[in-house]
């Protein structure tokens, strides 16, 4: 596939950036009448390999050349960027955008096989992208991660899929956001998560729009806003997401994120293992009915896996990841009872919705 430079070399909190090449790119969702899903994909044009993708949505009236410096800061850490670009009117969709998140998450490794390394995706947004993405994460069969910027609270609720979603999570919240305050709709998406390790980091004096480039219709919100400065709030959220997304995708070291502290943030993590990557005690799948995607969490890291019906047969074979975490599709399965055996670890039991 041929590249474009996006950008040259740049400078973020000092940190000197590779050059970026992007180039668009439309999904094409069968399921939902082949509905067209443009995005932009963006590698590090000295890329050798495939990289993890992360795959994001903007904010309410923008767009996905609305976010350069996060871009730019996540390829420089090696990671395959592709923003999503519908949805960007005065009448947004909430549903249809999350669900196009989840299927390009699922689908980016298969029609961007150079690019993108088959496995776990992170999925995340800024502000309604950011909801959106609990509602994809909730659907994808693919998502490792889910994050937010400033997420805010949509229609389908992404308080209550957040609830369903059992992801590594991490929420960046500006305590002088006024357009979607902490307590209204970072924090309840937060609480609600059913995730096993999640982490909430305070940016003080934080806008809502400071994630984004400057001159958006974003800012239009927060006309008169005097708080932490734009580059500041950039350099803390490209430093945090980078390590997180590091730890959490590939496995590296989780001090690196951790152990991030400053004056003018605070990071909360709350999770119920000393490490993200170990698998959790009880197995469970969700959601519980399935009826497109089914995920379980809490098998033993790497497992061998099969499902079996309740005819005794087995209907698929898979592998748990370095989480404990296995995924897969049951769209178009027969309804009833199903149960998932993992090597080294007890049955996990679910039912296909008709």
């Amino acid at each position: 596939m041929k590249f474009c430079i996006l950008a040259v070399l740049v400078s973020v909190s000092g940190a000197l950036l590779a050059q970026v090449e992007s180039t668009p790119y439309t999904f094409i969702d069968a399921a939902r009448g082949g509905r067209e899903i443009p995005t932009v994909v963006h590698v590090p044009e000295d890329a050798e390999a495939p990289l993890r993708a992360l795959i994001f949505g903007h904010g309410f009236t923008m767009s996905a050349s609305d976010y350069t410096a996060w871009v730019e800061a996540m390829v420089a850490a090696d990671f395959a960027v592709i923003m999503v670009d519908t949805e960007t009117g005065f009448a947004p969709l909430h549903e249809e955008f999350g669900k196009d998140l989840a299927h390009v998450a699922d689908e980016a490794a298969g029609q961007i096989p150079s690019a993108i390394l088959p496995g776990p995706t992170a999925i995340g947004g800024h502000s309604m992208g950011g909801g959106a993405a609990w509602l994809a994460a909730a659907e994808s069969a693919t998502a490792g991660a889910v994050f937010g910027l400033a997420p805010a609270e949509t229609n389908p609720s992404a308080i209550a899929a957040a609830s369903s979603v059992a992801l590594p999570a991490l929420v960046l919240s500006g305590t002088a956001d006024q357009v979607t305050p902490a307590a209204q709709h970072h924090l309840p998406i937060y609480d609600a998560a059913a995730s096993a390790c999640k982490s909430f980091l305070t940016l003080t004096e934080g806008s809502h729009c400071g994630y984004a480039n400057a001159g958006t219709l974003c800012d239009l919100g927060e006309l008169f806003f005097n708080g932490m400065s734009r580059a500041r709030q950039q350099a803390i959220t490209a430093t945090a997401l980078a390590a997180w997304l590091d730890a959490i995708l590939r496995d590296g070291d989780w001090g690196a994120f951790a152990d991030l502290s400053a004056a003018d943030f605070t990071l909360a993590i709350d999770c119920a293992l000393s490490a993200p990557a170990a698998a959790a005690t009880s197995p469970c799948a969700f959601p519980n009915p399935a009826r497109d995607h089914l995920t379980a969490t809490g098998l033993p890291p790497h497992a061998p896996c099969a499902i079996v019906n309740a005819q005794g047969q087995t209907v698929l074979r898979l592998q748990a990841d370095a989480r404990g975490t296995a995924r897969c599709p049951v769209h178009g399965w027969p309804p009833g009872a199903y149960v998932l055996t993992a090597a080294g670890g007890p049955p996990v039991r679910f039912v296909v919705a008709p």
